[in-house]
């Protein structure tokens, strides 16, 4: 399940820092607002609020210390929300680039302290609407762990976010066709990259992106091999249909059966 559903974007206050000069706080920013919170040098910081899927930002001048008060203040969090390790309130900073925050973790971030935030897999994180790629992906890779997740990430086509799952099963499959039929294409049109080396297949809308940019992608979150092959097809029966020149070449490959029709 993915969480399409745009959240209400507003400002919510004007917080004030102890040098006495004030800030607004945004919650669930435009592009418009992210790049109206930023500091001289495009930086903001945040605080994802992961159970009630809430994004505030503000510039990067006013410390989470002074915008921890000030939101409590006004009952928007808890008084202890800045405590460390309260679970579900992720305090960071990021950078804007183009209209997305990208993130900048500290390095004691880790596997444990996603997951204790309620980060389970990619698919839970509702952030991709706001980080270039997601809060869980770039928390990922600032500590060299390579994606797994059978739902692996989401990215953007223009301003829409789409999907890219790693060797996928029925579930997702239909998820995926329910994302290409949504997108208007009947035909559920899919590209495919298959690396041979590592046995693992991604596949996503091929209205979407071409194989260049999803490869670039994967070269950089994954241990991709350069033993790769890549399809351009249709989903048919919640399998992906190829031709008997493809099928000839990937019948050695016996783990690839099961998505092939």
């Amino acid at each position: 399940m993915r969480f399409n559903n745009y959240l209400q974007e507003s400002y919510v206050l004007l917080a004030s820092s102890m040098y006495g000069k004030s800030y607004p706080i945004f919650l669930n920013p435009s592009p418009k607002e992210m790049r109206e919170a930023v500091d001289a040098d495009g930086y903001v910081r945040y605080l994802v609020v992961m159970k009630e899927k809430k994004l505030y930002i503000w510039n990067y001048n006013l410390t989470h210390v002074d915008a921890a008060p000030n939101l409590a203040h006004e009952k928007l969090i808890p008084e202890d929300a800045y405590y460390p390790g309260r679970k579900g309130y992720i305090w960071g900073v990021a950078q804007i680039k183009g209209r997305s925050l990208v993130d900048y973790p500290e390095t004691e971030y880790n596997m444990n302290f996603i997951k204790y935030h309620g980060i389970e897999k990619a698919k839970d994180d509702w952030t991709f609407k706001y980080f270039k790629t997601s809060l869980y992906n770039d928390m990922r890779a600032a500590v060299g762990i390579p994606l797994k997740e059978e739902y692996i990430t989401t990215l953007r086509s223009g301003n829409e976010p789409y999907s890219i799952y790693q060797n996928p099963n029925e579930d997702d499959f239909k998820e995926l066709a329910k994302e290409i039929r949504k997108g208007g294409d009947s035909e559920l049109n899919v590209r495919v990259i298959v690396d041979l080396h590592n046995k693992n297949l991604y596949i996503w809308d091929a209205n979407r992106a071409i194989h260049n940019t999803v490869m670039h992608q994967l070269v950089r979150e994954t241990t991709m091999s350069t033993d790769t092959l890549e399809i351009q097809s249709v989903l048919r029966n919640n399998r992906i249909f190829i031709s008997k020149i493809v099928r000839m070449y990937c019948k050695e490959y016996s783990w690839l059966k099961g998505y092939f029709t």
